[in-house]
């Protein structure tokens, strides 16, 4: 087991500033809403949302705040988190998300199951989490 930290190289983002910078837009059918796929100006938002106002360093900071860890099992490297819960009787739970998804999606509900204080209705439960983010590989 052995600490993790994200940390994406700055020509990785520059990159991808670069890229949907230079998307090619199609033609939105009139009315196309969803029926054709993702809507073209719902997509158009998200992507002008990710160019210009989106921080990722602010974000990856804000996930580097949880412990971090890697493990190879059976030769595949398994990325988690582990939260040791503020109580001498904390028990072990894992929590799991599907794909596509990740462990963010815990962020707010890590507080109220690690410690006690932060709930009033289980004052006296905690729980040490262990959340593993999935990541499906379709190459080796």
């Amino acid at each position: 087991m052995r600490p993790f930290k994200i940390s994406i190289p700055q020509d990785v983002l520059n990159d991808l500033t670069m890229r949907l910078k230079q998307t090619r837009w199609t033609d939105e059918p009139e009315n196309a809403g969803w029926n054709y796929g993702t809507n073209p100006t719902y997509l158009r938002e998200l992507v002008d949302h990710w160019q210009n106002n989106y921080d990722w360093r602010t974000h990856e900071a804000y996930l580097n705040k949880f412990p971090q860890f890697k493990v190879e099992i059976d030769g595949i490297s398994v990325h988690f988190i582990y939260i040791k819960g503020k109580s001498d009787n904390a028990k072990p739970l894992v929590l799991t998300h599907g794909w596509p998804d990740s462990f963010y999606r815990f962020h707010k509900i890590i507080p109220m199951l690690t410690d006690p204080e932060s709930c009033k209705d289980n004052a006296d439960e905690a729980f040490d989490l262990v959340i593993p983010q999935y990541r499906v590989r379709f190459f080796r």
